[in-house]
């Protein structure tokens, strides 16, 4: 019994929530020898990195910058989530530099719960003023 090669399409679902590592499996659809079974094709999934969000399971974690200003009197500032909506948060307090915020339901959706979602955790880091007194 001769092989032929052939080229084949596999569709395949990459759920929302979906971890690197997760492993996908096409049973039977591999290389085909005389006298074999066919093998399966498994395709790993790998997470590229993201330029503002990082993820922690779950959770997303973002480092926002405010000035010195910000920091003691408070202010309001928003970006944009993964799906595109509008995420928004604010205080009228003073933030220290490292305090993280945590936004319940605002990180990734958990695998295989599609109505569940992680949580955001903003890091605050606070930019001082460069360059020294004047004399006046």
């Amino acid at each position: 019994e001769k092989c032929q090669k052939e080229t084949r399409t596999l569709d395949l679902l990459i759920e929302k929530g979906a971890h690197s590592g997760e492993e996908l499996l096409f049973k039977g659809q591999g290389n085909r020898h005389p006298h074999k079974l066919p093998g399966d094709v498994v395709i790993q999934i790998k997470e590229q990195p993201h330029g503002f969000f990082k993820r922690s399971g779950d959770d997303l974690l973002v480092t926002w910058k405010i000035t010195l200003t910000e920091a003691l009197v408070g202010g309001e500032w928003s970006f944009e989530a993964l799906d595109g909506h509008e995420i928004k948060f604010g205080t009228e307090a003073v933030t220290k530099p490292g305090t993280t915020w945590r936004i319940a339901g605002e990180g990734m959706p958990v695998h295989n719960f599609p109505s569940e979602s992680g949580d955001l955790l903003v890091t605050f880091e606070v930019e001082f003023p460069t360059g020294g007194l004047t004399p006046d």
